[in-house]
């Protein structure tokens, strides 16, 4: 009996899709461990703790000090410490590593990313759709500035000038907006929100 009936180069292909991102973890974790091993030989010096793991007491010391780190950014990353960025920085961020700013948005609470936010995400009602943007300026008066980003990445789009009073918007959470794009428009919060403002408009 067949395995499968796909063809073999699409098994493949599909095989390398699911590899590489465990690949580029793999990596990502060996590079970091041998750059902590020397920090990690020093605690141990430090600790005289070399015969708790035998030969690999330092390897395993410099793993778990890789394991703190990225717990304590990640600690950090919730809580907005990071919102120090100024606009610049921030518009710079979006457009080289649109993926790492969607999931810092995403692992903030709603505070911080309230603290946080650069731009307002809104959901613009235009014939009876719902899309997702954002309002990157609002300082010229009658006229509003809107980013309509592309999904799953936001880092293409488009721009679009609208005059306030003839643009429809409802505004939503960053944390809300960044979900719904990365999940190629799966989020129950944000249909529940538009379900709520169809409800209002009857």
């Amino acid at each position: 009996m067949s395995i499968s009936k796909k063809p073999i180069g699409a098994i493949i292909i599909g095989g390398i899709f699911f590899i590489l991102p465990i690949l580029a973890i793999v990596v990502l974790i060996t590079r970091g461990v041998k750059l902590l091993i020397p920090v990690g030989n020093q605690l141990v010096d430090l600790l005289h703790i070399h015969t708790l793991f035998g030969a690999a007491t330092i390897s395993i010391v410099s793993i778990l000090l890789l394991i703190i780190i990225a717990y304590l950014s990640g600690l950090l990353l919730t809580k907005g410490f990071f919102r120090r960025w100024n606009n610049a920085i921030e518009e710079k961020l979006f457009l080289l590593f649109p993926n790492v700013q969607m999931l810092k948005y995403q692992m903030m609470d709603d505070t911080a990313a309230l603290l946080d936010k650069k731009w307002d995400a809104i959901l613009l009602e235009e014939d009876g759709s719902f899309t997702i943007a954002f309002i990157t300026d609002e300082s010229y008066g009658s006229v509003l500035s809107l980013y309509i980003p592309d999904a799953p990445r936001i880092d293409a789009g488009q721009v679009r000038y609208i005059k306030h009073s003839e643009c429809t918007f409802h505004p939503i959470s960053m944390k809300m907006a960044m979900k719904a794009l990365s999940h190629f428009g799966r989020n129950q919060a944000l249909t529940e929100e538009i379900e709520k403002i169809i409800a209002k408009g009857k």
